[in-house]
């Protein structure tokens, strides 16, 4: 006869020690990098891209499936964009890119290809942005729609409203 292994409750302030290290942890481990800090991230394409694939892994399945796939893919990644002037990221070979990327997932037994493909898909459209910068295009867009949204929740009557008027008075 099997016994389960006891049970120990926790006391509030553990549970607080423990949250609050976990949230150090995290701190630690992803916003404390340096391609994670603001100037970084406004003025180096990759290190906003970075960013965004560090969430972009974590996809719905273990952290630990994930991890295995970022710690596969990213060291390639970095050998193609690291240090890569942003206007020649059009220049790149996507087909190529794709296939390497499924060659060293399937060689570290990680991830699938739609990992590839979303990742081919990423670069891709980063190469169409102006300022090939992930992160400015996503505050702009973010800046886009608060001002939108801002404007429906002063406006009361939308078909009067001196839409020209108000953006003059602002830019």
């Amino acid at each position: 006869m099997s016994t389960a292994p006891a049970f120990t409750p926790i006391t509030p302030t553990t549970a607080v020690r423990k949250i609050a290290a976990l949230s150090d942890r995290y701190c630690r481990e992803n916003l404390c990098a340096t391609y994670f800090q603001k100037n970084s991230l406004e003025k180096d394409w990759w290190s906003g891209l970075r960013l965004f694939l560090n969430h972009s892994f974590f996809q719905g399945r273990r952290d630990e499936v994930s991890e295995k796939v970022e710690a596969v893919v990213m060291p390639l990644l970095s050998k193609y964009f690291e240090g890569l002037d942003a206007s020649q990221i059009g220049r790149i070979d996507f087909k190529q890119l794709a296939q390497e990327l499924r060659t060293a997932m399937s060689q570290g037994k990680a991830g699938k290809g739609g990992d590839a493909k979303m990742l081919v898909g990423i670069f891709e459209f980063v190469s169409k942005l102006p300022q090939k910068n992930l992160t400015l295009y996503q505050a702009a867009e973010k800046l886009i729609r608060s001002v939108f949204f801002f404007l429906l929740f002063i406006v009361d009557d939308v078909e009067r409203f001196d839409f020209r008027g108000f953006c003059g008075r602002w830019f």
